[in-house]
This record gives structure tokens, sequence and C-alpha cells, in this order.
């Protein structure tokens, strides 16, 4: 069940970053950290997974991070 939230959150979280909503995907990245965090703690993962979750998690949070310094940088409308 984790390994599917984490997934689903995951989805959602580059659905969000497509379309330009950094802090609703900013919360996604959260709930993913927080899967994994759950994931770890209960020994479901390998060693070689954890780092695997570590960097999907770090690759989304880099992709929201640029798209919020993107839309900062927008005249505002």
């Amino acid at each position: 069940v984790l390994t599917r939230r984490f997934e689903e959150h995951e989805h959602e979280c580059r659905h969000l970053v497509e379309r330009r909503l950094p802090l609703p995907a900013y919360d996604q990245v959260l709930k993913c950290s927080h899967a994994f965090n759950l994931l770890d703690a209960r020994g479901a993962i390998s060693v070689t997974e954890r780092a695997s979750y570590i960097g999907r998690v770090r690759n989304l949070a880099r992709r929201v991070a640029q798209l919020y310094v993107e839309r900062s940088a927008e005249p505002a409308v």
C-alpha cells in the first residue's frame, strides 16, 4: 500500500509540475517523502531501493524548486 501511495504522489507531483503549480506539487513531494520514511522505518525496502527512492524524491524536489523560482520571476498578472 505504501509503495502504491508513493507512486501515486510521485505521479501527481509530476502532473502538477507540468501544469506549473509549484505549491501543490511541493505538497506531493512531502507526501512522497513521508511514504518513503514509512517504508524505510518498516524495513520494507532494501539498501539499493532506498537509494533509488531518495533519488526520486530529490529529483521531484529539484523540479518543484526550479518551477517555483521560474514562477517567482514571472511578472504578476
